[in-house]
């Protein structure tokens, strides 16, 4: 079995911020903020990697991405 199996099912599961509570309590705790979706194709093995490496920091994979994309550049931020 792969080493990361454990991290993988945890990743793919519901995180424990959220257990017990619907999709829509969930949600509604967001602020809401307008947006623009982005979509980018990833290969598979990056994107296994990708949620590992999120719930292995209790955080979603877009906050991994934004918060290494604004690492980098910092510009990027908001003010």
């Amino acid at each position: 079995m792969p080493k990361h199996t454990d991290k993988l099912g945890a990743a793919m599961g519901r995180s424990p911020r959220s257990a017990g509570k619907g999709f829509a309590s969930s949600f509604a705790e967001k602020p809401v903020v307008e947006t623009v979706r982005l979509a980018i194709d990833l290969d598979k093995d990056f994107h296994r990697r990708l949620k590992i490496a999120a719930a292995e920091h209790g955080i979603s994979q877009r906050d991994l991405v934004l918060n290494a994309i604004q690492k980098t550049y910092p510009e990027l931020r908001d003010k």
